[in-house]
């Protein structure tokens, strides 16, 4: 099973925030505030998480012929994203980057240690036009191997919280025209 997540982050200034909050219509999202509680301690910073897509795949396609369904399912999340952000460009492009930061941060959850995802050229290019960073985290949850080759943890899959896991974080700008 694969979890994935694509989102725009914005942090800084709190009345920029609250200026790209003003245009999101109904997406959803959440406002940290610098110094509000959270899991790890106080939050540091003010930061607008704006949700744009998220799905989850299974650790194989289902039926032959039901791979085709779940790729254009999708496709069409990330390029109802690009639209999202090309209505978005000018606002965030805009945004004084002295005193805030912006990026499209795409995370996936794997259980396999084999595969990948595409982004279309449409949300790159979309992503490029909002002058916005692209971040990338790739989290691997692996099922810890007995020395007889066997999965430990038969209930879960897993062992108790050491499960091995990679993250890696790509940022990529736009190309000079």
């Amino acid at each position: 099973m694969s979890q994935y997540r694509v989102s725009l982050r914005v942090m800084g200034a709190i009345d920029l925030l609250e200026r790209v909050m003003a245009t999101l219509d109904d997406l959803p999202h959440r406002l940290r505030r610098q110094g509000e509680p959270g899991v790890l301690g106080p939050q540091e910073r003010n930061v607008l998480v704006v949700d744009l897509a998220r799905w989850e795949r299974g650790p194989h396609y289902p039926a032959a012929g039901d791979d085709t369904a779940i790729v254009l399912a999708e496709d069409h999340a990330l390029l109802a994203t690009a639209t999202t952000l090309q209505r978005l460009a000018p606002l965030l492009a805009g945004l004084d980057r002295s005193r805030c930061t912006a990026e499209l941060y795409v995370s996936t959850i794997r259980e396999e240690d084999q595969g990948g995802f595409e982004l279309p050229a449409e949300l790159v290019a979309a992503a490029a036009a909002a002058a916005l960073s692209i971040g990338v985290s790739i989290l691997v949850l692996l099922p810890e191997e007995e020395s007889d080759g066997t999965s430990e943890g038969q209930d879960t899959g897993y062992s108790s919280g050491l499960a091995v896991w990679r993250t890696t974080t790509a940022t990529y700008t736009q190309m000079g025209t």
